[in-house]
């Protein structure tokens, strides 16, 4: 309740810091290591939310968002390949396309200069109407659309591409 408190307050480096606590001191509900994940990962501390979203995998099993959230981690840990098999693995779970996997994927590709797989990834994202996307807030959809438009910077070096995520992003 106190992290919450902090969270609803824009405390999130207090929140973590009760969350972590709680953890460390045997707190067995899984929900309370997930809470962690979301805050270390809304904080970018990626290592420590890689920490506490597996020990809530460990507690709870396969579910949806656990392996988005550790694929985005991975990558931006500098782990492509491990976050193609972490958003792979979402992807199965999922069961059909969504834009947040297809824009992970895409990173991830052009992270290891498979820039057709990127573009192909990035080309399927970029179809996808934003009105159909409810399964993501409006902070998520442009958080994904700035990371995909900077890795198509980086990566693809592909003007066009550019341009297509920067008017999506207005757009959103």
């Amino acid at each position: 309740k106190l992290a919450s408190l902090y969270r609803e307050t824009d405390r999130l480096r207090d929140a973590l810091h009760v969350l972590d606590v709680c953890l460390r001191e045997g707190a067995d509900i899984p929900q309370v290591a997930w809470e962690a994940g979301l805050t270390a990962f809304t904080l970018k501390r990626y290592e420590i939310m890689l920490t506490y979203l597996d020990r809530y995998k460990a507690a709870v099993g396969d579910q949806l968002w656990i392996d988005y959230y550790r694929a985005t981690g991975l990558l931006e840990r500098g782990e492509p390949t491990a976050a193609l098999e972490a958003i792979d693995h979402e992807q199965e779970l999922v069961g059909e396309p969504a834009l947040h996997l297809f824009i992970i994927r895409g990173c991830a590709f052009a992270a290891l200069d498979r820039t057709e797989d990127a573009q192909q990834e990035f080309e399927a994202a970029l179809a996808i109407p934003l009105g159909t996307v409810d399964y993501l807030s409006a902070p998520g959809i442009s958080s994904l659309l700035i990371r995909a438009l900077e890795s198509s910077k980086i990566h693809l070096s592909d003007k066009a591409f550019e341009t297509r995520f920067e008017d999506r992003l207005l757009e959103s």
